[in-house]
């Protein structure tokens, strides 16, 4: 999944969502490589 969308922290454009098999969102990454948000929500916004 592709995101272009700019982060409110540190400007970086998300480039890629790194989740694992289940689905659930583990770190989103910016085109620099930083890790811009980091969470364990799974596809319905559960935590």
């Amino acid at each position: 999944m592709l995101y272009h969308k700019e982060s409110k922290e540190n400007r970086d454009e998300l480039l890629f969502m790194q989740a694992d098999t289940l689905g659930s969102i583990r770190r989103i990454y910016g085109k620099t490589g930083a890790t811009v948000f980091e969470a364990t929500y799974d596809a319905w916004g559960a935590k």
